[in-house]
């Protein structure tokens, strides 16, 4: 992270509202509470008219897997979000560390000028970007990666397209629609991940056909040889009877 160093000393007033989250790990807390322990609004938590929320950026610092450990809650259904206490503590350094607003607080409050206005930085102090690494190697996770396979899975077809593209196939091939219209691409794709499916599908039938062969021809030498030795052991039992029943009328 070259030299990118952020501060984020607990201790420091400067930097922190005067209340504090709950200590208690299991306990959550609501975006009202946690606005409040923030020194911001609700409503800026939220993704709104384009513009990302605090627990979008939240949640790019931890991604996927790692968003659980400071929020319980789909990113994609940001309303029900409850963050835990380390979420808020999270929050609380991201808001400072990325936002002009709130500005750095004094006892829990908004520093004022001589007009009564609320003082603003000039800008942000570093970059999501920037933070984000630095809460990756604070927290020792593999956030690009994460985020990496979060935007693989989103680029993929969901179930509806791929079902919604065979249907429309079967209507082309049958005659009843003739024309595709802008939706063509992610029904072409569609198309390919049908074909994918299909390969895949006929590549494991083959691969078990060939293992279920392998296993039979196995299982059945098991079984002869073991039918082979049990003649044998027979015939071997039966010689030596007749052995002995010999042996025992040529004695008497």
């Amino acid at each position: 992270m070259g030299s990118f160093i952020l501060v984020t000393d607990h201790t420091r007033t400067d930097m922190q509202t005067k209340e504090r989250p709950p200590t208690d790990p299991p306990q959550t807390c609501t975006q009202t509470e946690a606005a409040k322990l923030c020194g911001v609004t609700q409503r800026s938590l939220v993704d709104r008219t384009g513009k990302r929320g605090y627990l979008s950026k939240l949640h790019q610092c931890f991604p996927g897997k790692y968003f659980k450990s400071v929020a319980i809650g789909s990113i994609k259904n940001q309303s029900s979000i409850r963050l835990t206490t380390k979420g808020v503590e999270e929050l609380r350094d991201l808001i400072q560390a990325l936002s002009p607003e709130p500005p750095v607080l004094l006892d829990g409050r908004p520093t004022y000028d001589s007009l009564g206005k609320v003082v603003k930085r000039k800008q942000s102090p570093h970059t999501l970007n920037q933070y984000a690494e630095y809460v990756w190697f604070k927290e020792e996770i593999d956030g690009s990666n994460e985020l990496s396979i979060i935007a693989q899975h989103e680029s993929q077809p969901t179930q509806e397209t791929i079902d919604a593209a065979a249907i429309e196939e079967e209507q082309v091939l049958s005659g009843s629609v003739v024309h595709i219209n802008q939706t063509a691409e992610p029904i072409e794709l569609a198309y390919e991940q049908i074909e994918a499916m299909d390969s895949n599908f006929w590549e494991e039938a083959e691969r078990r056909a060939i293992s279920g062969y392998q296993q039979g021809r196995f299982l059945k030498s098991i079984e002869l040889k073991a039918r082979t030795q049990a003649e044998f052991d027979l015939e071997n039992d039966h010689s030596q009877r007749s052995k002995n029943v010999a042996s025992r009328k040529r004695s008497s």
